[in-house]
């Protein structure tokens, strides 16, 4: 969690006046946020979203309203970024930077039917044929690179033993040279959208990154595909025939799903020890990292030819 924004009437009409909406005639901060505070506004031109940036600089998110700017150019559906009346996407107030995006209408399922997540697969797929921006980063932001916030840390705590054996492993075995491009780098029911004619929408690209396009794949099948500690093959089975309607997956990349679903839930774990544990402690999600400890036990435990063949990949 963070520490939210709390913004008064006044503040949210100025911003209202700032980007051009008019009247805002109501407004209030969205759920489910954790690094940003995110407000509905409901105007008399329409419903927008309104961003605060709370843990990351100008500069910092500059990256993101080029790659919004560049998925509306490719005719990706997403959130569209609106300028201000003075022409620019991202405003540097005396709060946090800003922004604002169009309203999507519809809910964040918290479930996805198998015909929903075909269509997830589809829409990763052709995420992953659009070119990648020079500006997005080349490492994930919560993977490999940044194990070490935690492993080096003073804390005592058992997790830093199991997340030490799962880094040298990782270091060990994943591969190089697989295909890469942008990828979104966190594909979970709430960073989705279900559209008012069924539509699955992917949103909130703040994670993306220049990496292995099997990344995407391994953490939606634990951000969407998971039941309890585990990953259901029949729901994996679905996300990956729609992802390769759209695009074939080569034999290195089918081989590797199964590590890069391990690489994942790591790196969720890592990133949930480190919000809950190190940085805001908080004791109703104190315990979330271990969910994905779990699943990325359970995946040690199945051999990779039997996964390959229940998520139909042999």
């Amino acid at each position: 969690m963070v520490n939210y924004t709390d913004l008064t009437e006044k503040e949210i009409a100025n911003f209202g006046e700032l980007f051009n909406l008019g009247s805002v005639k109501d407004f209030h901060l969205l759920k489910g946020g954790s690094t940003n505070s995110n407000f509905l506004l409901i105007t008399e031109k329409g419903k927008y979203v309104l961003t605060i940036c709370e843990d990351q600089t100008f500069e910092q998110i500059r990256p993101l309203m080029a790659l919004l700017q560049h998925l509306e150019a490719q005719n990706f559906h997403t959130s569209k970024v609106l300028k201000s009346h003075s022409g620019e996407f991202l405003l540097e107030t005396d709060i946090n930077p800003v922004y604002l995006k169009s309203y999507i209408e519809g809910q964040v399922p918290r479930k996805l039917s198998l015909t929903s997540l075909e269509h997830l697969g589809i829409m990763i797929a052709k995420l992953h044929k659009i070119q990648v921006l020079d500006c997005i980063p080349d490492a994930y932001q919560y993977g490999l690179t940044y194990f070490a916030d935690v492993t080096t840390s003073s804390s005592s705590h058992p997790f830093m033993d199991w997340l030490n054996q799962k880094s040298q492993f990782l270091e060990e075995h994943l591969p190089n040279d697989l295909p890469r491009g942008l990828v979104h780098g966190d594909i979970f029911t709430d960073n989705l959208v279900e559209g008012t004619h069924g539509q699955i929408i992917i949103i909130d690209f703040e994670a993306a990154s220049h990496s292995p396009f099997i990344f995407d794949i391994g953490m939606a099948l634990i951000g969407v595909c998971s039941e309890k500690n585990t990953i259901s093959f029949r729901k994996a089975k679905a996300l990956i025939k729609g992802y390769q309607q759209e695009r074939e997956f080569n034999q290195m990349e089918k081989n590797g799903i199964k590590l890069f679903a391990n690489y994942a839930a790591t790196a969720t774990a890592f990133w949930r020890f480190r919000l809950f544990h190190l940085r805001i402690p908080t004791l109703k999600r104190f315990n979330r990292y271990q969910q994905m400890v779990a699943i990325a036990d359970s995946l040690v435990q199945i051999k990779n030819s039997v996964f390959m063949k229940q998520v139909g990949l042999s």
